[in-house]
């Protein structure tokens, strides 16, 4: 009798156990609960200034959930982070921005939700979203301050380019990534968005020094700015060219060069149609600054404007691009002598010719190595200002007169450094001229090449 009790207090208990094992994944499968649920800690903070807002990426350990509240007297920003703790010490954190005095944390006495507050220096208009992770950066939580409206529109009487374009030729060079978009990585980890921000500032510099050239950079430091930021600039400058420096990449790392793009035929065909329909907010696409809005003409007369305006655009691009090839295929490998067309987005823009130089294959060892180098940089931009200049002398825009150019550019020396593999004949047809000139150039008495010695290319101009 005692072990038959036994016996069915046992099976008794076993069920109790199932029942409960049932209950608790009933429960676990119920919508909203998360028995795992990940703790979305601060791992990480990082400041990215521009001339008109600072972002602040919070690296995350997972996907954030929060609320984001903007306070005055003082002014400040809130951030509320469910089930999230702080694991950056905030004393080691370099506060690189114009608008945030300092940051701190706390935890929310109602709610246990982890608080960020960011003490600012004045008024700002804050916007927050998460990005999931890519590529080797994981969960980020990001909030982007800027300037209220009404101050920027005060402040954007800065340079007008209709004032430069009665005397100079205007160029916006656009280097490409930055900040939170690094671009491509080399092979020695160069960054992609480093390299062009460099190319950058050293074609604006030598543009400048140019009689009738007058350039601007569409990003000074290392921040993030969109692709169609980046377009809206040169148009409501009313820049004559739009110039995006890239630096590309590929799987196979024996493939190096160069090479121009223009937007596609096709691109530009299916842009006008998708300016159309947004033409209530493209209140400056037919000609940039002062220029009439689209939603003043009827749709057909409109499609008719954008149609003209964008062939136009797209003609010149090439023609420009052209020119820009002929003068990089004297100082390295180039990989087509036509422009090469892809319906980029910063390469769509009615208003304004533009192109995008990719300057090498920074995945290649040979290309990294010359685009990291500032003699090398000095060439090629000198190169890319010579083409600019050969289409311009011979389509000068109206009410523009062309200098020459400086005798900087024309007399500075093209020299090549010699690496395995390299052969005379092969380095004679990489920059355009002859092998005897080279030998003669360099007082070479045989074919023979020393790996690490410097060749002075002969002059072209």
């Amino acid at each position: 009798m005692l072990l038959k009790l036994s016996v069915h207090c046992y099976q008794f208990t076993l069920n109790i156990k199932q029942l409960a094992l049932i209950m608790l994944t009933v429960i676990v499968l119920l919508p909203g609960f998360n028995v795992h649920a990940s703790a979305s800690n601060i791992i990480g903070i990082r400041f990215w200034q521009s001339p008109d807002k600072t972002r602040v990426v919070f690296d995350m350990s997972a996907s954030p959930t929060h609320q984001l509240q903007l306070l005055k007297n003082p002014h400040r920003v809130v951030i509320d982070i469910e089930d999230g703790r702080l694991d950056v010490d905030l004393t080691k954190i370099n506060i690189n921005s114009t608008m945030i005095d300092r940051i701190r944390t706390s935890r929310s006495s109602e709610s246990g939700k982890l608080r960020v507050v960011l003490d600012l220096k004045r008024a700002v208009v804050p916007k927050s979203f998460t990005l999931n992770p890519v590529q080797n950066i994981g969960n980020r939580l990001v909030l982007d301050l800027k300037e209220p409206q009404e101050k920027v529109v005060a402040e954007k009487g800065i340079t007008r380019a209709t004032d430069l374009k009665k005397h100079d030729i205007f160029v916006v060079i656009d280097a490409g990534h930055g900040g939170e978009d690094p671009g491509a990585s080399g092979y020695r980890g160069s960054k992609e968005k480093t390299i062009t921000l460099s190319i950058a500032q050293k074609l604006a510099k030598v543009i400048n020094q140019q009689q009738g050239m007058k350039a601007e950079l569409s990003r000074t430091g290392d921040y993030y700015l969109s692709l169609i930021k980046r377009t809206e600039i040169a148009r409501k400058k009313g820049a004559d060219l739009f110039l995006s420096i890239h630096a590309d990449a590929f799987k196979n790392r024996k493939v190096r060069g160069s090479s121009v793009w223009v937007l596609s035929d096709k691109g530009a065909d299916s842009e006008v149609g998708l300016w159309l329909e947004q033409r209530e907010n493209n209140t400056d696409l037919l000609g940039g600054v002062d220029s009439v809005a689209l939603k003043n003409y009827e749709p057909d007369v409109a499609e008719v404007l954008l149609k003209i305006q964008t062939e136009r655009s797209v003609r010149l691009s090439h023609s420009i691009a052209k020119n820009i090839i002929d003068e990089l295929g004297k100082i390295m490998v180039v990989h087509n002598k036509k422009p090469r067309k892809a319906g980029f987005v910063v390469l769509k823009n009615p208003a304004v010719p533009s192109i995008l130089v990719e300057t090498g294959f920074i995945s290649n060892a040979s290309d990294e190595k010359n685009l990291r180098s500032s003699s090398f940089q000095k060439k090629l931009t000198n190169s890319i200002l010579k083409g600019i200049h050969a289409y311009f002398r011979s389509n000068t825009p109206n009410g523009v007169k062309m200098a020459s150019l400086s005798s900087n550019v024309k007399s500075g020396k093209t020299t090549h450094q010699i690496v395995r593999g390299d052969t005379l004949s092969a380095i004679a047809n990489q920059y355009g001229v002859s092998m005897s000139r080279l030998r003669r150039t360099n007082g070479l008495k045989s074919d023979k090449l020393l790996v690490g010695k410097r060749l002075v290319i002969p002059s072209q101009i």
